[in-house]
């Protein structure tokens, strides 16, 4: 390639975003079109004698294409280790203990070093001493046998001899029913009930108040937030025993090990992102904190302080990107979990709440439904890369956006509706309001840019008694996790046949154009 026009084409090509996402020629179109020919020199002695080639001019055209898909690959594999990873892998005590645990056992956990969820199962098995094989999986690269144990693919999960099972509590539970080891559960029925209904606690409180402060934004969310965690956890001191150091006395129990993963996240996470304060001195918190830190099968699950520092950065910095970090473009909805009082994890670091109910994840968007709905069915769709306001989106974000919310806002308001797309004739939706706020003033609470798709269904009475404001909270309520179950089946199957309407009224080529980027280098998997 000698010729200076062809070098300065191939270099304004390679500096090109749009080459950035796939290789180019692999749409199957040329990339370039020099061809070698059979002329004066072919033999490569310049002596005038002409002479065949090995390959025809086709193919001479599939290798120049190669070589460059190659390059561009190469360039992309560098770029790769360049960027910043998480930890995937225990580091520290945990390393330690994952290391006696590596022989095959018959009793099997499954788990990935962030997850709080998994250090439970796994603190209840170092407590019991119970002989176990630990199974690292990357949540990035989940493999295929994990989701015959949990179909949703998340850990903690637990196989024993042919039998599986999920859920950190109940995992717990079945250790407790097993026998083996010093019980964790009291052993009379009352103190049983006891712990159990505390245990709930933690689990539809504390951990939600946890990840609503570490994922606040603004600070005063962020103090609102800190204020409501403090506020659950005094109401759990209020009926542990009186001098403790732990729930039921002496001894490290059940609801002891429900709340220690959390114990360690407040020091090593909330503490540096939120400026959690330490427990104040002699008090029955600090006591409480500081016996489950000193215990020998919490310190034995747990990694240094930079896995977790790691494993959190983008949750403390925008809950959006932890989302679309979570879920890539090709992730199948039928894997992607609820949101809500999850006991289950998924890569770095979500917390106790599941992130998201996906509707549809795309290379530049992804669309779920708000965890604080205004009415019934609303749904935010947000730009994959981090964008603080409408203006820092980018051409193909928006060309993206444009496709699909006219799309999603169908699927939301037949979802919402439990209406069926008809092909003999137009199917009216209903009435709902698109908005999309840009900063602080105007009630952007959190700064990545999304719209919201907010039904307005005026024949549900539950929706009539609530507010219609738009800009700024108005009267919200946590999503309910049963009918979120509901809504996303339905609107994951009207998303499914919005997309053949946009082919059978508008043709192949629509459908195409939607379901490619713009630029024609990289499609969109929806996940239907």
């Amino acid at each position: 390639m000698n010729d200076p026009g062809l070098t300065q084409q191939f270099t304004t090509v390679r500096h090109n975003a749009n080459y950035r996402l796939d290789p180019p020629g692999s749409d199957g179109s040329r990339f370039y079109t020099i061809q070698r020919v059979n002329g004066n020199g072919a033999n490569g002695k310049t002596d005038g004698v002409t002479g065949a080639h090995k390959h025809s001019l086709e193919d001479s055209d599939k290798v120049k294409k190669n070589s460059i898909q190659r390059y561009f690959l190469k360039e992309e594999k560098v770029k790769k280790k360049s960027q910043k990873t998480y930890h995937k892998r225990a580091t520290g005590s945990a390393l330690a203990t994952v290391k006696k645990h590596v022989k095959d056992h018959d009793l099997k956990l499954i788990g990935s070093c962030f997850c709080p969820f998994v250090q439970r199962v796994w603190i209840s098995l170092e407590t019991k001493n119970i002989s176990y094989q630990y199974i690292e999986v990357d949540p990035y690269k989940k493999p295929d046998w994990l989701l015959e144990i949990n179909p949703r693919g998340l850990v903690p999960a637990l196989r024993h001899g042919d039998w599986t099972c999920y859920e950190s509590t109940v995992l717990m539970e079945y250790l407790e029913d097993v026998g083996e080891g010093s019980p964790l559960l009291p052993r009379d029925a009352q103190g049983r009930a006891h712990s159990r209904l505390w245990t709930d606690h933690i689990n539809r409180q504390i951990v939600p108040a946890f990840y609503r402060y570490l994922q606040a934004q603004e600070p005063q969310k962020q103090m609102e937030a800190a204020t409501e965690l403090k506020g659950e956890i005094a109401k759990l001191i209020a009926v542990a025993h009186s001098s403790g150091p732990f729930f039921l006395g002496p001894y490290l129990s059940f609801v002891d090990i429900q709340l220690a993963p959390w114990v360690v996240r407040m020091r090593k996470v909330l503490k540096p992102y939120r400026g959690w304060p330490d427990p104040e001195p002699g008090s029955r918190w600090e006591s409480w904190v500081e016996a489950i830190e000193r215990d020998p099968s919490v310190k034995a699950t747990t990694s240094t302080d930079e896995l977790y520092m790691d494993s959190y950065e983008r949750y403390a910095g925008c809950p959006f990107c932890a989302i679309a970090d979570v879920y890539p473009p090709s992730t199948p909805a039928s894997l992607v979990p609820s949101t809500a009082l999850s006991q289950s994890c998924d890569p770095p670091t979500r917390s106790g709440a599941r992130l998201a109910y996906m509707i549809l994840s795309t290379p530049h968007l992804i669309a779920f439904l708000d965890h604080a709905p205004i009415s019934r069915g609303h749904v935010l769709i947000a730009t994959r890369c981090h964008r603080d306001k409408l203006s820092d989106v980018s051409v193909q974000e928006g060309m993206a956006m444009g496709k699909w919310l006219s799309i999603v806002s169908r699927a939301v308001m037949m979802g919402a509706t439990g209406r069926q797309s008809d092909e003999a004739k137009e199917v009216e939706v209903g009435d709902w309001n698109v908005v999309q706020n840009n900063g602080a003033r105007a009630a952007q609470v959190v700064p990545h840019v999304h719209f919201h798709i907010i039904p307005r269904i005026g024949d549900v009475p539950e929706v009539k008694a609530r507010s219609w404001t738009v800009f700024g909270k108005g009267q919200r309520e946590d999503l309910d996790e049963v009918d979120a179950e509901i809504l996303i089946t339905n609107m994951r199957t009207a998303l499914e046949k919005e997309v053949e309407r946009v082919r059978r009224n508008e043709g192949e080529g629509a459908l195409r154009l939607l379901l490619n980027d713009e630029a024609g280098t990289q499609r969109e998997r929806s996940s239907l």
